[in-house]
């Protein structure tokens, strides 16, 4: 009966430890994610910054040819008009 309990007892605390263990990977895995989804969060921003930047650029070539391409169209741009492009490409 005395080994009964021992064996018992035994696996009750392994048990336990498989649970310890089972809690600690699970407490890795959730801090990895979060680093994770923090850096994920970061880089997005970035792509958002630089999209806003090309489109800017795009919008001011754009812009640019047109004015080039068209020397009627140039003079009859208001500076009004030309701030808000310039706006645009800042």
């Amino acid at each position: 009966m005395h080994n009964e309990r021992k064996d018992l007892i035994q696996l009750w605390e392994d048990a336990v430890d498989t649970i310890h263990k089972r809690d600690e990977a699970i407490h890795k895995t959730a801090e990895d994610f979060a680093k994770k989804k923090s850096q994920l969060r970061q880089e997005k921003h970035q792509l958002d910054e630089l999209a806003e930047k090309l489109a800017k650029e795009i919008l001011m070539n754009v812009c640019m040819s047109s004015l080039e391409a068209d020397s009627d169209l140039q003079q009859n741009l208001t500076s009004n008009v030309f701030q808000i492009v310039c706006m645009f490409a800042e």
